[in-house]
């Protein structure tokens, strides 16, 4: 009788190791599914920090260039107004991009990329913000030629005209007229094209515009 109760423990007592491994085992399954989480969870504050720290960048910029235009009107050298001088011996850091070259090269980047809404979007702000800067005339004709990538050939006439009217003196206006006169010829617009190309040959001779121009109106003639 007191075989069969002694039998039991001895059965308890081998199952009990297999017990106490496989809890070891979830336990460290556990961790390590932890360990994992903990690793996805830095990871994901170092991107955040690195845009925080993008956005922190380009705010200062613009708090300087604030900075360097009170000077001016303050009559102070550019630079001085709460900015300190380098330590001695230390090297003065390279110059940064303006704002504005900031944006442009932004809004560039995704016009190759073909991404031509965020391309038009950071354009758009250029013109908004530095509508007298250097580069405002490149800004309104790259925004034409993301309506013109699109197929877009009435909004592309729009913008192209505003390089044309808003820039009268800047290299863009033979560009910006030449893309409108395409653009026209995809309207079926063939009038209204050879009108602008036949300017550009006259007030341009020795562009490459021209030379463009000459070929479109013979394919136009050809196609009649």
């Amino acid at each position: 009788m007191m075989a069969l109760p002694f039998a039991i423990m001895l059965s308890a007592c081998a199952e009990f190791p297999m017990i106490a491994t496989q809890n070891d085992i979830s336990r460290v399954e556990q961790s390590v599914l932890k360990i994992e989480k903990n690793i996805e969870d830095v990871q994901r504050n170092q991107a955040e920090l690195g845009m925080r720290l993008d956005e922190l960048m380009e705010n200062l910029m613009v708090v300087t260039e604030s900075i360097d235009v009170l000077s001016r009107k303050l009559g102070k050298p550019a630079g001085k107004a709460g900015v300190s001088k380098p330590a001695s011996g230390r090297t003065a850091p390279a110059a940064r991009k303006s704002p504005a070259k900031e944006i442009y090269d932004l809004a560039y980047k995704d016009y190759v990329k073909s991404d031509y809404s965020l391309a038009i979007m950071g354009f758009d702000e250029l013109l908004k913000r530095y509508q007298d800067d250097v580069l405002a005339p490149e800004a309104q004709y790259w925004k034409g030629e993301c309506y013109f990538s699109q197929s877009k050939w009435d909004e592309s006439i729009k913008e192209f005209t505003k390089v044309i009217s808003n820039f009268p003196g800047s290299d863009e206006v033979k560009k910006a007229e030449f893309k409108k006169a395409l653009a026209l010829i995809k309207l079926r617009q063939n009038e209204k094209a050879i009108l602008l190309l036949d300017g550009i040959i006259r007030k341009y001779p020795h562009s490459n515009e021209a030379k463009q121009a000459n070929v479109k109106k013979e394919e136009i003639k050809n196609q009649q």
